[in-house]
């Protein structure tokens, strides 16, 4: 495990305002997450970093056998789950080996998306289909079939129930039969590539061709900014206004009236790749770098996220 001090811009301890990173993230997957500690640990194309910014490090993660990350999950336990195109590898923070987790029903070892559920059970979406797995050893407890077969995105809503995004729509996960049901195979932009839920009923889809709403509780759609958007990544906020990311920077819509009211600036690039809270604040991935905004925080319909850190030495 290599190391990499940052240079600290402003006193340590301070509250985020934002944060850079000028290390190239992966532009596919997951690119980060917040574990226990409020650590952050992103996908970059030279492998998987650790951030801990009040400590001014980066930490370069060398016990996975691919650089290439496609998703990132904490589990109850505290574990990191790191998804690659060769395989599913569970590793303990506090320690630099990975271990990787045999699962030897997945259908494809090429992890496309992972998720939690209520049981702390880790769904695994792959190339070829889902899994649902044991996060104590790995053991498989159902495998699913997928329409389209990749799985692109996978979110759980407030009553727990499964959906998946895919090639071809979004499909709900029926426990009782242990199928997918087409709930939505004709979606306007058709490819889904991220999912998200609000504080009420709503599941937030996005596609290369804009934004739509599904209600989860009568499944009506409502197709929102179908303009061309470039929908990337996609976050609700507590006030219920949605934060969405594309190849053209960080936008808030209001829900209500379906008008853009608030947009981020200073970032370290215009394409957002993914969404994050840390507490209260936004982390944002970006194809060039990490920013940390105050979304509730905004002057002229401006949420700015001021730089705290950057690295002045490579973790090579």
């Amino acid at each position: 495990m290599g190391i990499g001090k940052v240079a600290v811009l402003g006193l340590l301890g301070l509250t985020w305002g934002g944060a850079l990173w000028a290390e190239p993230l992966d532009r596919r997957g997951q690119a980060s997450v917040v574990d226990g500690q409020g650590r952050i640990w992103a996908a970059t194309w030279q492998g998987l970093r650790q951030i801990q910014p009040e400590r001014g490090e980066v930490r370069a993660w060398r016990s996975l056998p691919s650089d290439t990350i496609t998703g990132l999950l904490v589990d109850r336990a505290g574990k990191l789950w790191v998804g690659t195109p060769m395989g599913l590898y569970r590793l303990d923070p506090d320690r630099p080996e990975a271990s990787e987790v045999y699962v030897i029903h997945l259908a494809s070892n090429h992890i496309t998306a992972l998720a939690m559920d209520r049981a702390g059970l880790i769904w695994a979406g792959t190339n070829r289909g889902l899994v649902r797995l044991s996060p104590h050893n790995g053991e498989t407890f159902a495998r699913i079939e997928v329409p389209g077969q990749s799985v692109q995105a996978l979110q759980f809503d407030r009553q727990g129930k499964l959906w998946v995004g895919t090639l071809t729509g979004v499909y709900q996960y029926d426990a009782g039969r242990g199928t997918l049901l087409a709930t939505h195979d004709n979606l306007p932009g058709t490819i889904v590539q991220t999912l998200a839920v609000d504080t009420g009923a709503n599941l937030w889809v996005g596609t290369p061709q804009g934004l739509l709403a599904i209600d989860t509780q009568t499944n009506q759609v409502q197709p929102l900014r179908q303009n061309g958007t470039n929908v990337l990544a996609i976050a609700s906020d507590k006030n219920g206004k949605i934060w969405l990311g594309s190849d053209r920077g960080l936008e808030r819509l209001n829900p209500q009236s379906g008008e853009i009211d608030a947009r981020a600036q200073n970032l370290p690039a215009g394409r957002i790749q993914h969404l994050r809270w840390r507490s209260e604040r936004l982390l944002v991935s970006t194809s060039v770098g990490l920013g940390l905004l105050n979304p509730y925080q905004l002057t002229g319909g401006q949420a700015k996220a001021v730089p705290l850190y950057t690295p002045s030495v490579a973790s090579n």
